[in-house]
């Protein structure tokens, strides 16, 4: 029985010991712009206070070092543009989050916030402007 008990405990704390260094190489895990490189597939919702509903989705691309472009479909309170292309800059920090800004075709500028997730597969997004609530997940194609 005593061995038992002890086969037990070694086991639990082997497996401890293991889930504890797993862990511990996840958080260690470091971002940089080079997180943020190839295609994305992205969708976005949310509302621009006193304009409306905005919705789009679109092709991001990224070259690994802080510069990207996106081509768009865009639902602005219900009025469709197609074929919206941006040019973007990012600056991702080593807790992998970062900021985003986005240039639109007449000069617009929109800053966003986001957090890389899914081990780069997948970034989440949120607009830092004023008077917009909106949401953005782009997915590594």
């Amino acid at each position: 029985m005593k061995q038992a008990i002890t086969s037990g405990v070694f086991a639990i704390a082997f497996v401890s010991l293991l889930v504890l260094g797993l862990m511990s190489r996840v958080q260690a895990r470091e971002c940089s712009n080079a997180s943020i490189k190839g295609t994305y597939g992205f969708s976005c919702e949310g509302t621009i206070v006193g304009v409306g509903p905005i919705a789009a989705i679109g092709v991001f691309t990224a070259d690994g070092n802080g510069n990207g472009s996106e081509v768009e479909t865009l639902s602005l309170n219900g009025e469709i543009s197609r074929g919206v292309f941006r040019t973007d800059t990012y600056t991702v920090e080593a807790d992998c989050t970062g900021s985003f800004v986005s240039t639109g075709p007449d000069g617009s500028v929109i800053h966003n916030d986001f957090v890389i997730d899914d081990n780069a597969k997948e970034i989440r997004l949120i607009a830092t402007e004023s008077g917009w609530v909106a949401f953005c997940i782009f997915r590594k194609q």
